[in-house]
C-alpha cells in the first residue's frame, strides 16, 4: 500500500519521519509499519510503503491514520477519512 503525506499548502516540511500506519474499517484497526522500499523516481517526494496482511477489494472505503514524528521528537497523529481503494491502473 503506498501512503501519501501532504500538507494542505502542498509542502512537508523536511525531516518528518513516519513511524506508523493505521488502517480503519468501521471498529476495526489494522497497524502496520512503513518499508524502507526505494520509490521510482517519478513518485510523489512523500510516499512510503506498507505492508499489511490485510485485503481489501476495489471500492472498499477506509480511513487511515499516520503517526509521524518531527526532527524534535514531537509525535502527530494526522488522519484521512473516507479513502475509496482502487487498484493501481
Amino acid at each position: 500500500m503506498n501512503v501519501n503525506v501532504e500538507r494542505s499548502d502542498g509542502t512537508v516540511p523536511d525531516g518528518i519521519i513516519p513511524k506508523r500506519l493505521y488502517i480503519i474499517k468501521g471498529e476495526q484497526v489494522w497497524e502496520t509499519g512503513f518499508t524502507n522500499e526505494n520509490r521510482k523516481p517519478y513518485s510523489p517526494p512523500f510516499e512510503k510503503v506498507a505492508r499489511t496482511s490485510s485485503r481489501f477489494p476495489d471500492g472498499t472505503t477506509l480511513k487511515f491514520a499516520v503517526d509521524l514524528a518531527t526532527p524534535q521528537g514531537v509525535q502527530l497523529l494526522r488522519v484521512a477519512g473516507d479513502q475509496v481503494i482502487a487498484s493501481p491502473q
